[in-house]
């Protein structure tokens, strides 16, 4: 990870204009965040982190700086960078970063279906919720800067192969020395997954079946929209 940290210094620089990727930003991360809290690094690696973020911002093709075209992120690679910005969120001077903020807001929206032929790899996928329920268990003060949760539904939504190793993987998470709150937001989660996987799946039956037509369905929806905003 330093090594990776140096070369980074490097190319800032030198103005080579390089980055990691989104894949080894998130291991980079991921590798920091088991040694200090993010308020613990020293400014120069900070720095170097708030640089290497501005690759990925602006989600209209380019990045905050010049003109040069951003990294291309997968939805995967955006997913990946979640726990990575809710880690970075511990400092105070990095959320007062343009880059963070740019990252944030483009990481709300997650298009997983543009993706849905993509393979996910098990274990990054493993890592970065573990991470993210770790970061979460060690800072119950403030909420997350951007939730996992709706963005692992929708996920789950467009690759339901992986439902059954998430829901495993969450009740795996869970122990006997987990604070209250945390092993409550893994059971959100599991029952959130689960339930909205469930109403999915009856409302394509019903449709194959048709039972319900598509358009008469979408107008239902839109309903129920309505009357959830209206309360």
């Amino acid at each position: 990870v330093y090594q990776a940290l140096f070369m980074c210094a490097l190319w800032k620089e030198w103005d080579m204009r390089q980055w990691l990727s989104a894949r080894q930003f998130f291991v980079m991360i991921y590798t920091l965040s088991k040694e200090k809290s993010a308020e613990q690094l020293h400014a120069f690696v900070l720095q170097i982190i708030v640089h290497n973020l501005s690759v990925f911002g602006n989600d209209d093709g380019t990045v905050l700086y010049d003109n040069t075209e951003k990294e291309l992120c997968s939805a995967f690679d955006k997913f990946m960078l979640i726990p990575c910005l809710n880690y970075l969120a511990l400092s105070k001077w990095i959320t007062q970063q343009k880059e963070f903020m740019c990252l944030c807001k483009m990481l709300r929206n997650i298009d997983f279906q543009a993706d849905e032929s993509q393979t996910i790899d098990e274990n990054a996928l493993k890592q970065v919720i573990v991470l993210d329920l770790r970061l979460s268990n060690n800072n119950t003060k403030s909420p997350s800067c951007v939730p996992i949760g709706n963005h692992l539904v929708t996920l789950l939504q467009c690759h339901q192969q992986y439902t059954e190793f998430i829901v495993q993987l969450l009740f795996g998470n869970t122990n006997e020395g987990i604070e209250n709150q945390i092993l409550t937001r893994i059971l959100q989660l599991i029952w959130t997954v689960s339930f909205s996987l469930f109403v999915c799946a009856h409302i394509h039956s019903l449709i194959n079946l048709s039972i319900l037509k598509v358009k008469e369905t979408k107008k239902k929806v839109k309903e129920i929209k309505k009357k959830v905003k209206r309360k």
